[in-house]
């Protein structure tokens, strides 16, 4: 059997999956860059994440968060990037994916447009 961890017709966010979809997007967030510095580093001879967060497949990944009626955030540099999202859980409050493998909660940091990091806290 296969279950969706999309929002379900008829019940819009959030709903009791909404977090564990925004989770999965955002560690989802990992291959796509890895994919993405890879293909630069083939294409130009450079490995670099500058310009990971515009990449298509990233805003995919980010737009299906919004899909969860939160909104996503993600920053790129040449050597690093960084995507959060706040949940809906009031503990965690925020989850934030980098570069540098930190997949964790990050509930002292405000997941909006405001927020510049390339790093978790």
């Amino acid at each position: 059997m296969v279950y969706s961890l999309g929002t379900r017709r008829g019940i819009g966010p959030p709903n009791p999956h909404s977090d564990v979809a925004i989770k999965v997007k955002l560690e989802s967030m990992r291959v796509v860059a890895q994919d993405y510095d890879t293909a630069r580093y083939l294409s130009t001879g450079t490995a670099s994440y500058s310009g990971f967060c515009s990449d298509p497949r990233a805003r995919e990944l980010l737009d299906g968060i919004a899909q969860h009626g939160k909104t996503g955030v993600c920053n790129d540099s040449d050597d690093a990037w960084a995507a959060c999202s706040p949940l809906y859980n009031d503990v965690d409050k925020n989850w934030c994916v980098d570069s540098k493998g930190n997949s964790k909660s990050a509930p002292n940091i405000t997941c909006a447009s405001s927020w510049k990091s390339t790093e978790c806290p």
